[in-house]
């Protein structure tokens, strides 16, 4: 009896174990099968790795457009450059240019602009001072400046020879109606000649600079020659060698441009030879000077 009881709790022993043991495995299985790295040899990738693989193969580049992280619509603003004025400017006279310094223009009749109020305009240079003083103030309007420019053959702009063969036409028409020969009327030549344009001008509307002629009144002009232009440029001996003939274009061409400079195609008939201006000239040591009055402005000859 003993020896069967004690083979009967062997088995229940042997039994229990067994149990045991078959439930260790299954639980071990278990965690296996919910554990993606049971099913990974050695430098495979799980399949979630694989998963977020895909994944990110498949995401969309960023549009280059887009702005980027960290960056504002400022930064990614195309670089514009400043713009250049392209407002013509001001006609620079070679020697120069003065302007206007007078206080605030009267108040404007409605329609109208306002009127000048500066009296005495100067331009100087190194060679050259030109003192501009007007009998009426008002017949200029506000804004406007004055200035004087030498004019030569070289010079950029104007027509040059038409104002010399104005001149030596007007010399041999007056000597034939003198009665003496052609050969012996007066040669102006850039030897004896200075020609000067004078002249205000003020921008209109569009932004252009144009000559402005006076309304009424005169302008008298004194040019003092810094250089003995009169004694030593053209060898005058004595005020009885200069005369002052004032150049103006016909109406017609002057109408057309908007300063004596831009009528480059005038000819020497679109130019008025004026009778030599009363006025006074010195030609002494001391200095070349001359003053004459105009009732407009535009080239003017000396010598």
């Amino acid at each position: 009896m003993k020896t069967r009881g004690f083979k009967k709790a062997r088995k229940l022993v042997q039994s229990d174990a067994a149990q045991k043991i078959l439930n260790i495995l299954v639980c071990c299985a278990l965690v296996l099968q919910t554990s993606p790295l049971a099913y990974a040899r050695p430098g495979e990738e799980t399949p979630e790795q694989q998963q977020e693989v895909v994944l990110q193969e498949e995401a969309p580049a960023q549009d280059p457009a887009q702005e980027t992280e960290g960056t504002t619509d400022e930064q990614n603003a195309p670089t514009v450059p400043e713009e250049t004025s392209a407002e013509n400017t001001a006609p620079q006279a070679t020697d120069g240019l003065q302007e206007s310094t007078d206080p605030a223009p009267t108040a404007p009749v409605q329609g109208q602009p306002a009127a000048n109020t500066q009296q005495t305009f100067i331009h100087e240079d190194g060679s050259l001072r030109v003192t501009a003083t007007l009998s009426d103030p008002s017949a200029l309007p506000a804004g406007v400046v004055f200035r004087v420019k030498r004019v030569t053959s070289d010079t950029r702009g104007y027509s040059y020879n038409a104002y010399m063969q104005a001149l030596n036409d007007r010399a041999r028409e007056q000597a034939q109606a003198e009665g003496v020969s052609v050969d012996e009327a007066p040669v102006y030549t850039p030897d004896n000649t200075m020609l000067y344009d004078a002249g205000f001008f003020m921008k209109d509307a569009n932004g252009t600079w144009v000559e402005v002629q006076l309304a009424s009144g005169t302008v008298n002009l004194t040019f003092e020659f810094k250089r003995d232009q009169l004694s030593e440029g053209i060898g005058a001996a004595d005020a009885q060698d200069i005369e002052v003939v004032h150049l103006p274009l016909v109406p017609e061409v002057r109408d057309a441009v908007a300063s004596t400079a831009q009528a480059t195609q005038a000819s020497a008939e679109d130019v008025v030879v004026e009778a030599p201006v009363a006025g006074s000239v010195a030609v002494d040591a001391a200095s070349d000077t001359a003053s004459f009055a105009l009732t407009s402005l535009s080239m003017i000859a000396v010598g």
